[in-house]
């Protein structure tokens, strides 16, 4: 693998992390943000530190020889660990008995760093090898052993991971699915990186050369597995996308009605007044404001458009929730007209009908008023006219 394939991957996952930088400001708190954005940084701090240029770079820099690779050990180390710890959060949640497991798994990658450096330094490696460390160093006293210790630690956690992700998957549907099957093949890769080394560091000791497996082999499934890894924990979050994405299509979907539900009403936008809400607080500010300027306008509702307004839509082909709808929206439509031109409220029992109609809608919830919302924003007025009565038919209050 040349410096590209390292440092592309690298800077790809530093604008991730940069871009997750402020939901991590704002849900610290929170141990799944905190991990995946952990998560993240060690992943591209793995490519960075383990590209050739940048191992020769560390050793020149530091004096030391070949110290890069309890660092880059390390690294990898730490980003399996967390891959330990986030599957357990999300997996299990966030109990007691869940952080109690979670603080072992750390307490124990801490321990596994710190044996790496210890045994790096009690042993002697004194020609920089940027590419096969590994079986280059096979037999010597305390390297070996360095890195026997990665091999295991590595290998075990993600032969771990890939059957727990395997099993998980049966059960996960939609983007929790698509993320576990990224994870799946991640881990897989990751547990074939520290195979094929432990297979080549074997084959040295057996007096044979499979250096391939370690320096050619290894290294592009371990870097494939890694973008995997990071696109598997990142890959859910498509949920909070998708929810994003719905609150933002209701709140635009409300607004034709909502505008001139608080025009024929007299009142002003009030939105700007509330500083700098969230969607969803903007979305419930407006499905309120709709709700109870629907109330306000019953009196001017008949009930006899709604059904006209469904006959229509139903002739044109649309399925039963849609016609319920088209006819509301056509209903609402006229009565907005009809306060516009200023006639007083339908009385008697029509007014009651129409504060009947108006109930049965906002009965349905928000799904429903975002529906017929829908269908007003496309209502014309000739579609109202074809089923509007002359204005002579209506009562008005004496």
């Amino acid at each position: 693998m040349a410096d590209a394939d390292y440092y592309i991957p690298a800077v790809a996952l530093a604008l991730v992390f940069l871009a997750k930088l402020p939901n991590l400001t704002r849900r610290w708190r929170n141990p799944m943000v905190r991990g995946v954005a952990v998560l993240t940084f060690l992943i591209g701090a793995g490519f960075f530190f383990a590209a050739p240029s940048t191992i020769h770079f560390v050793n020149r820099t530091t004096g030391v020889d070949n110290v890069s690779a309890p660092l880059v050990y390390s690294l990898l180390t730490a980003c399996s660990t967390m891959a330990m710890v986030l599957l357990t959060y999300w997996r299990s949640g966030f109990g007691e008995e869940v952080r109690r497991q979670v603080r072992g798994w750390l307490w124990g990658g801490a321990l596994v760093i710190a044996s790496l450096s210890a045994l790096f330094a009690s042993g002697d490696a004194p020609s920089e090898r940027v590419r096969d460390l590994d079986t280059y160093y096979a037999s010597a006293p305390g390297i070996r052993e360095m890195i026997v210790l990665y091999l295991l630690w590595h290998t075990a956690i993600y032969a771990t991971l890939t059957r727990t992700c395997r099993r998980w998957l049966g059960e996960a549907e939609g983007w929790l699915r698509a993320g576990l099957s990224c994870l799946v093949a991640g881990f897989g890769l990751g547990a074939a990186f520290g195979v094929a080394k432990a297979v080549a560091l074997g084959a040295r000791w057996s007096g044979v050369d499979l250096d391939y497996l370690s320096s050619d082999l290894a290294p592009p499934a371990a870097g494939l597995g890694s973008l995997l890894c990071a696109a598997g924990f990142l890959l859910p979050q498509g949920e909070r996308v998708d929810a994003y994405r719905n609150t933002w299509r209701r709140y635009r979907e409300l607004a034709p009605l909502w505008r001139d539900l608080r025009e024929v009403a007299g009142q002003p936008d009030l939105t700007l007044t509330l500083g700098r809400p969230s969607l969803d607080d903007r979305l419930a500010y407006r499905e309120t404001d709709v709700h109870d300027q629907l109330i306000a306008l019953a009196p001017y509702c008949d009930p006899e458009l709604m059904a006209r307004g469904r006959a229509v839509a139903l002739r044109a082909g649309e399925e039963p929730g849609a016609a319920r709808a088209a006819g509301a929206a056509t209903m609402i439509a006229a009565a907005i007209a009809a306060k516009r031109e200023g006639p007083d409220p339908i009385e008697g029992a029509d007014r009651g009908a129409g504060f009947e109609a108006v109930s049965l809608l906002l009965g349905g919830g928000g799904d429903e008023i975002a529906r017929v919302a829908r269908h007003y924003g496309v209502l014309s007025r000739r579609t109202v006219a074809t089923v509007r009565p002359p204005a002579p038919a209506r009562k008005v209050a004496r």
